[in-house]
């Protein structure tokens, strides 16, 4: 049993001060540079939350607001496509799957990106839908890049054409369908 306690003890030592020389070795203002515990599957789910409740509100300016400032700059048609999404979405959400999270997260010289990219499911008293979100969460460098990016909902029968491979997926701003006037 003393044999345990001290390799216990002596463990214990060695990973505290492998994490205290990591911290001083790279620029990670003073945290654990790995981690022990990732809550992206938690945002993503708050931020699901809060878009189902703009849409449920058809409040145009909260909406609005979770998307990046470039985004806002880049995107000149953003008030017209969140009218289309407001007519677009019908129901109320009854619910949705938890997200699939991609995380991806970048580190140059104390500099940090962190972007995630998620699928939902969403179902509502009329209809099921397909979502598709772009968010970053986190850039030191760009620090108007953080916010929504994409926002793409379509109908789950629609998946087959209008839902592809992600990253032909990232628009800046909200997706719709672009209709044919033939």
């Amino acid at each position: 049993m003393n044999n345990k306690f001290w390799l216990f003890i002596l463990s214990f030592a060695i990973v505290v001060c492998f994490c205290t020389s990591c911290t001083r070795r790279f620029p990670f203002n003073g945290r654990i540079p790995f981690m022990l515990y990732n809550d992206d599957s938690t945002k993503a789910t708050k931020r699901i939350e809060q878009i189902l409740a703009t849409l449920k509100n058809r409040d145009k300016a909260a909406l609005k607001a979770m998307f990046s400032p470039r985004v806002l700059e880049e995107s000149k048609t953003i008030d017209e496509d969140i009218d289309y999404l407001f007519s677009f979405f019908q129901g109320e959400a009854i619910s949705f799957e938890k997200p699939g999270v991609n995380t991806s997260e970048s580190w140059n010289r104390g500099e940090k990106t962190k972007s995630l990219r998620y699928k939902i499911d969403i179902t509502t008293s009329q209809q099921r839908y397909i979502g598709f979100i772009v968010e970053c969460i986190e850039d030191t460098v760009n620090p108007e890049k953080i916010g929504l990016y994409t926002l793409r909902i379509i109908k789950a029968e629609d998946k087959e054409t209008q839902f592809g491979l992600w990253d032909d997926m990232e628009i800046a701003g909200i997706y719709h369908p672009v209709v044919s006037t033939n």
